[in-house]
């Protein structure tokens, strides 16, 4: 249950301090069956959508942070050129619904009546502020106080390409070819959001961890970090769940500039580069090796922690260079396994 949010935003509290970042109910996201408009322009109609502002979001401290789950959505937009992230069919609004839904299926948070609350720009930030730089130059901030960073993936062609299924993912962000999953890693505003999500510190951490339940969101929080969930037109049309995806590592980070990247506004390269060189400096890189015990050969025999290429981490009992025993593995996804292995497996 959602408390109403009385309060009436006008003109100058639509430029909230970072502080005290806005966010949508999801509730209130839902029943407006398309993106909701933050605007303050009297009489103002989308040529797109016929629909006019619907500031539906309201300040972080009116929510009851106990009680709800904070999510980043960050996507490159479907139509820029109508000035719109979304299609007329709405599919955009459709798939953050649908992935929603399914993170509620799963108690995230200890508290019984938990809900989420969402960022989304075009319903958080003032789409008629002709400059939009109060609150665009502190996105990076406003990624720091939510617990889960959303992609949501539109993808007409999403029966052209498959998962991987031999080996299991080796690299999820060029492994998903969903082509806008592709084209969202050329956007410098994207990869700056990514990397915010992969390496801003948690405000309020342990506030934050208090109030979930053991599992991926809590874990990557832990770490410093919030998991990057993917949700796309396939696994809307298969029915299947939304994807966990680990942060950016090391490798990405180089790989992915977004001082190179694309921008609508090229005015923004300079806020892009200031936000980049700023967040990176947060970044923690996690290490690959072992280090525990060993047998004669250097093989790890007994106890010891072992940190993966791909980020995944193992820490418990091995034998003959293999998982043997009791042990936790929390994969870079922040999922986590506990219990017996033999022979490397579960």
């Amino acid at each position: 249950r959602e408390e109403a949010y009385r309060g009436e935003p006008s003109q100058q509290s639509m430029h909230s301090a970072p502080q005290d970042p806005w966010f949508v109910p999801f509730a209130s996201f839902k029943a407006h069956g398309a993106i909701p408009r933050r605007g303050h322009a009297e009489g103002y109609t989308h040529p797109l959508t016929g629909l006019g502002n619907e500031n539906a979001c309201r300040p972080k401290s009116s929510f009851d942070a106990a009680k709800t789950l904070f999510l980043f959505v960050s996507h490159k937009w479907i139509t820029p050129s109508e000035a719109h992230p979304d299609d007329a069919d709405a599919s955009k609004f459709k798939l953050i619904v649908d992935a929603v839904e399914k993170l509620l299926q799963f108690k995230h948070m200890k508290a019984n009546d938990w809900c989420v609350a969402l960022w989304i720009d075009f319903s958080c930030v003032d789409q008629d502020d002709a400059e939009l730089s109060g609150e665009v130059s502190s996105l990076h901030e406003v990624i720091a106080q939510c617990d889960v960073f959303l992609t949501p993936v539109h993808d007409p062609g999403h029966a052209l390409w498959a998962y991987p299924v031999s080996s299991g993912w080796r690299d999820e962000y060029s492994e998903y070819r969903a082509v806008g999953f592709q084209e969202y890693w050329t956007r410098a505003w994207c990869v700056v959001e990514a990397m915010s999500a992969a390496s801003m510190p948690v405000l309020n951490l342990q506030e934050r961890l208090d109030a979930l339940e053991e599992g991926a969101v809590r874990t990557g929080l832990m770490c410093g970090r919030r998991v990057h969930v993917v949700y796309g037109t396939k696994e809307r049309v298969r029915g299947l769940q939304p994807w966990f995806f680990p942060p950016l590592r090391k490798e990405r980070v180089a790989k992915y500039n977004p001082s190179k990247m694309l921008l609508t506004k090229e005015t923004d390269r300079r806020t892009v580069d200031r936000i980049w060189w700023g967040v990176r400096k947060h970044h923690k890189e996690v290490k690959p090796g072992y280090t525990g015990d060993v047998d004669v050969y250097g093989e790890p025999e007994g106890k010891g922690k072992a940190v993966g290429e791909n980020g995944d981490t193992y820490e418990g009992f091995w034998r003959d260079g293999k998982k043997q025993g009791r042990g936790t593995l929390v994969y870079a996804s922040g999922d986590v396994y506990e219990g017996e292995w033999k022979g490397d497996k579960r």
